[in-house]
């Protein structure tokens, strides 16, 4: 299968700091459009996301799970469905170093091995470095979400969101060499 992995906060919700209560989950314009163009395209849509919240004692992972089932039921309704939320619940200052925290890969890593996802064709849409540093470990292409403050090379792949994203990797269709170009 070919994926999609999403960042979390800031690329498909807005980025309001520590979000982990359903009230407190707000879609960013066109995330919704853009998953459904992905799901309907063939593509697996896998959400990952750092939630340093859990390591600092602001919430716990059953809280996160609360609220990522909330949101796959909700977007079930808009006929999309996401194949796993990919949480890692740790940050280097509380819990130690781990390799599943962007910009690690290891939950990328295991996805792709789960769930047999094809790298080439296969993307991570992100705001932050950190999201393009483990797409790249990982030998996925990667398009930046506008927003973030992070520094980027300058060849990196821009959209608005995630629909727009959507948009160029259908213009460039398969043959990633052709995006650089």
């Amino acid at each position: 299968m070919k994926a999609v992995f999403l960042d979390r906060d800031g690329t498909i919700n807005q980025d309001d700091g520590y979000t982990h209560k359903i009230q407190d989950f707000r879609f960013l314009d066109f995330a919704i459009k853009g998953m459904q163009r992905f799901y309907n395209a063939g593509y697996g849509i896998f959400i990952i996301t750092n939630q340093s919240g859990i390591a600092r004692g602001y919430y716990n992972m059953h809280d996160i799970n609360v609220l990522h089932s909330y949101v796959s039921e909700y977007l079930r309704g808009w006929g999309i469905q996401i194949e796993e939320f990919l949480v890692c619940p740790h940050h280097p200052d509380y819990t130690g170093p781990c390799n599943c925290r962007k910009p690690g890969n290891e939950l990328l890593e295991r996805a792709i091995d789960k769930y047999n996802v094809q790298r080439a064709g296969s993307w991570l849409i992100g705001d932050r470095l950190s999201d393009q540093l483990a797409a790249t470990k990982s030998g996925l292409e990667f398009i930046r979400i506008l927003g973030s403050k992070d520094d980027f090379p300058d060849e990196t792949i821009e959209a608005r969101d995630i629909l727009e994203a959507y948009n160029i990797i259908q213009r460039y269709s398969t043959n990633v060499g052709d995006i650089h170009e």
